[in-house]
């Protein structure tokens, strides 16, 4: 399962999903509810964060009962990926709980925090819900892969406590979700101690395929590179590193 990143789209990770079918893997990359391209209408709000593993979920109940793919899924070899939002969704999967008025907090000492600056496409600013996110698990999840997560949001004991591999991504130059914020606390936190890995020279959208010429402008700082980051090059491998990962973890 590959989960998208706030305001993303299930093209947002296509190539990735193909290199994982060509490889045996059955991929499907739900649209998230008032989170994606065309609907930004939930984004930042209580009901998307608590419905975006929800959704997963839902979409690993319909493929196992679907009447050809359902008979080629092995339930027991089952992961998620996820970018940004969609890390974030990842790890609360696996056992990740999320408490709002955590990040409320945080968002008050550290105002600094790309994160806690997140707006809307009419520039009004996202404000952080309060209030803990139901214990989101799914037993069947047995490997996470969580790029450029927003840490913040997740309650460090129940991290102590996820119990299946994770590998965590940071992009060196993020300012969506910096790293001191996120990133180095999940570092700390997760057990059994993910497989991290820092990109350097790496904003926060390099774990999006790279846009079409013809439409960069329009997707505005998803598109955008740090100078001198080759984003095509970098996803390459990036697909590799992901399937050699699951290819291990759920043999």
């Amino acid at each position: 399962m590959i989960s998208h990143g706030t305001g993303g789209d299930p093209l947002s990770h296509a190539q990735l999903a193909m290199a994982l079918g060509r490889r045996g893997y059955v991929a499907a990359a739900p649209r998230h509810a008032k989170d994606n391209s065309r609907d930004w209408s939930g984004v930042g709000t209580y009901e998307v964060w608590y419905g975006r593993p929800r959704q997963i979920s839902e979409g690993i109940d319909a493929l196992l009962a679907d009447s050809t793919l359902g008979a080629v899924i092995d339930p027991a070899r089952i992961a998620i990926i996820g970018h940004s939002a969609g890390g974030y969704t990842a790890l609360a999967l696996v056992g990740g709980r999320a408490d709002m008025g955590r990040a409320r907090t945080h968002c008050r000492e550290h105002p600094d925090d790309g994160f806690c600056q997140v707006r809307l496409p009419d520039q009004t600013r996202v404000a952080v819900p309060s209030g803990p996110i139901p214990d989101s698990r799914d037993a069947r999840i047995k490997a996470a892969v969580a790029m450029a997560p927003p840490g913040i949001l997740l309650d460090p004991i129940s991290l102590a406590k996820v119990g299946v591999p994770v590998r965590l991504y940071a992009a060196e130059l993020d300012a969506v979700v910096p790293g001191r914020y996120h990133a180095e606390p999940l570092r700390q936190t997760l057990k059994p101690a993910p497989e991290f890995v820092l990109v350097r020279g790496a904003g926060h959208y390099a774990f999006v395929e790279p846009f079409p010429d013809a439409v960069k402008q329009q997707a505005g700082e998803g598109a955008t590179d740090p100078p001198g980051f080759d984003r095509a090059i970098f996803q390459e491998k990036l697909r590799h590193e992901i399937a050699e990962f699951l290819d291990r973890v759920l043999r």
